[in-house]
C-alpha cells in the first residue's frame, strides 16, 4: 500500500488476465477502484502520492499564494539535501525525511514542504523525541530542476489551519 494499513478485512486487489472481470464480478471490482481511489484521492502519479490529507489540495500551489504569518521559531534539517540534483542519476529526490527542532513548542501534524517556491508535497509523520520530531513527506519529482534546488518546509497555526509558517532551514 502506498499509504496506510491494509485492509482489516483481509480484502486484497485481485489481478487476473481474463478482460472478463468486470462483467463477472462488477460490484467487486467497483469496490477496489472506490478504495483505492480513497487512497490516492487527486490522481494516480507521483503528484498523486504526495497529494496527502489534510493539505494534498495545496501540491502545486505557489508559496506566495499562500496565507503567511510570521516565521515559525522552529527549525529543521533534512536527510539528503538536494543540493545538486540531475534527473538521470540513479538518486531520486521524491522521499524526504528529517529533523524538526521544536523551540518549546508541540509538533505539527502535517506541514507543506516547498521546492522552489511551489508546495511539492505534504510532510507527516511528526514523531516528538524530545525537544524534536522527526517527518517524512513524498515530493512529486515535477518540481525539481536541474542543480541546485531550495527546500522549505511550512508548518499551520497550532489550529491547524490554512495560514502556515516558513520553519528555518539549518546549514546549507
Amino acid at each position: 500500500m502506498l499509504r496506510g494499513e491494509p485492509p482489516q478485512d483481509g480484502a486484497r486487489p485481485v489481478v487476473e488476465s481474463s478482460v472478463d472481470v468486470a462483467r463477472r464480478r462488477p460490484d467487486g471490482l467497483a469496490a477496489v477502484v472506490e478504495r483505492d481511489h480513497a487512497f490516492l484521492p487527486y490522481s494516480d502519479d507521483w503528484r498523486g502520492v504526495a497529494q496527502i490529507e489534510p493539505y494534498g489540495d495545496l501540491v502545486g500551489v505557489p508559496v506566495a499564494q499562500l496565507t503567511l504569518g510570521d516565521p515559525s521559531p522552529m527549525s529543521f534539517l533534512t536527510y539528503h539535501p538536494v543540493t545538486a540534483y540531475d534527473p538521470a542519476s540513479a538518486r531520486s529526490p521524491v522521499l524526504r525525511t528529517g529533523v524538526v527542532h521544536l523551540a518549546g513548542g508541540a509538533p505539527p501534524t502535517a506541514g507543506l514542504v516547498a521546492v522552489n517556491g511551489t508546495v511539492a508535497g505534504v510532510a507527516v509523520g511528526f514523531d516528538q523525541d524530545g525537544d524534536d520530531a522527526t517527518y517524512s513527506a513524498v515530493i512529486s519529482p515535477e518540481f525539481f530542476t536541474f542543480g541546485y534546488n531550495e527546500l522549505a518546509l511550512l508548518v499551520p497555526d497550532e489550529d491547524g489551519g490554512r495560514r502556515f509558517h516558513e520553519v528555518a532551514l539549518e546549514g546549507p
